[in-house]
């Protein structure tokens, strides 16, 4: 479900309170509507869309993963692994295939594998890694596949960024009005600029280009004040438009121009398909090749797409087996289906 908010919604902001809640804010700050988070999402406190715009994850203190369409319908719950009995997680990320969560308790970072399309059960994370010495105090966590960037809560207030495999990048002290950040996000079809939210001013500060940041110190360039009721704020994410991350022209016919753009509905490419017997997904680095019948491979979904980050998530439903294959920094020019999705 694509988020059809008139202007759309430019950022998701989770606030812990009673009830706790969402928020939806405009481009310039423009609050657009708020609703209850579910009843067992009782102390959130990081949130996290794909770049598509159609998925929000919440993580909540109790380790819950809760998973919510772009208008707040619950789509399911999974349960943090790995984490110790004490831990408190902080934040969460995702690029639409993985997820990472933060922990201020271990001050370590968490890497689900393939979890963004999990909605149920638990999962245990398949590595980890220690913050920084200086980042003790981890409040949030964002990431374009690439690289991780955490803010801190300090004496001195900072976003340190690390590499997905840990290695610290470098970090920078952020505005000293910005005295208590709570949650990062960036855009993930435009990686540039970076917004944090406060829960000591109840704002966003908007950092230009500071993405690419890691060192020295930044004023925030903006700042929008939060609705009323949103005092209490523990993430932000930023999912683009529909417009802005879906580009269709990626697939096409294997030596033809399609007649008809896919359709998405739900986040799912409808078929039928052009008559073929064979599936072929391509990228620089990984290629997946399938020969069998069409109507085997009835339906294809496109869990995620994400250009900035080139990603591609695919799963094949087949015989009753789930085939998935991850697309992970290939090349989208190079990609192609031989059978196009017609709507």
């Amino acid at each position: 479900i694509l988020d059809d908010d008139t202007p759309p919604t430019k950022f998701y902001v989770i606030n812990d309170g009673s009830p706790d809640r969402t928020y939806e804010y405009g481009t310039t700050g423009t609050a657009l509507e708020n609703y209850s988070l579910n009843t067992g999402n009782t102390a959130p406190r990081g949130v996290a869309s794909n770049a598509v715009g159609t998925r929000i994850w919440v993580v909540d203190e109790n380790k819950t993963i809760y998973v919510y369409n772009t208008s707040g319908g619950l789509l399911g719950s999974w349960t943090a692994g790995t984490l110790a009995a004490n831990a408190t997680p902080q934040g969460i990320a995702t690029n639409g295939i993985d997820v990472w969560i933060v922990d201020s308790k271990s001050d370590k970072v968490f890497k689900y594998a393939d979890a963004a399309t999990r909605l149920s059960g638990s999962q245990n994370a398949v590595s980890s890694f220690s913050l920084n010495s200086g980042n003790t105090s981890p409040t949030d966590i964002v990431t374009d596949g690439a690289s991780l960037w955490v803010t801190n809560d300090a004496v001195t207030n900072k976003v340190f960024k690390y590499t997905v495999a840990g290695s610290l990048l470098g970090s920078w002290t952020i505005d000293a009005a910005n005295a208590t950040p709570t949650g990062i996000t960036i855009d993930p079809a435009n990686v540039s600029n970076v917004w944090i939210v406060d829960s000591g001013t109840d704002k966003v500060y908007q950092y230009t280009a500071a993405a690419s940041r890691t060192s020295g110190s930044q004023a925030a360039a903006a700042t929008f004040v939060l609705a009323a009721g949103n005092t209490n704020p523990q993430g932000i994410a930023d999912p683009p438009p529909p417009t802005a991350s879906l580009s269709p022209a990626a697939i096409f016919a294997s030596g033809t121009t399609p007649s008809a753009q896919p359709v998405l509905t739900e986040g799912f490419a409808r078929r039928p398909f052009l008559s073929a017997d064979s599936l072929q997904i391509k990228t620089d680095a990984r290629q997946l090749q399938y020969s069998g019948r069409v109507a085997d491979l009835h339906p294809l979904r496109i869990v995620d797409y994400a250009i900035a980050s080139k990603i591609m998530h695919v799963r094949i439903p087949r015989s009753g087996l789930s085939h998935e294959l991850d697309l992970d920094r290939g090349l989208l020019a190079d990609l192609a289906l031989k059978w196009y999705l017609d709507g």
